[in-house]
């Protein structure tokens, strides 16, 4: 499975569910479309204070994971 078909799927068993945190697991190449598509129901936090802004997305090719707070 392609990373584009992982993420969409991750979105959209998320957006079917009632859990409040997702765990999204993506590269710097993928952030910017996915970063754009998750803005438009929730924020993104690195931890539980941090809230992250565009000036603050991952600039690694690792992977990294993020918690999506609604």
């Amino acid at each position: 499975m392609k990373e584009s078909e992982w993420m969409e799927e991750a979105w959209r068993r998320w957006h079917d569910s009632n859990i409040h945190y997702l765990i999204v697991v993506t590269k710097a190449s993928t952030w910017a479309c996915w970063w754009k598509d998750i803005l438009k129901t929730g924020s993104f936090w690195k931890t539980e204070d941090e809230r992250l802004d565009e000036d603050t997305a991952p600039l690694s090719t690792t992977f990294t994971a993020w918690k999506l707070q609604v």
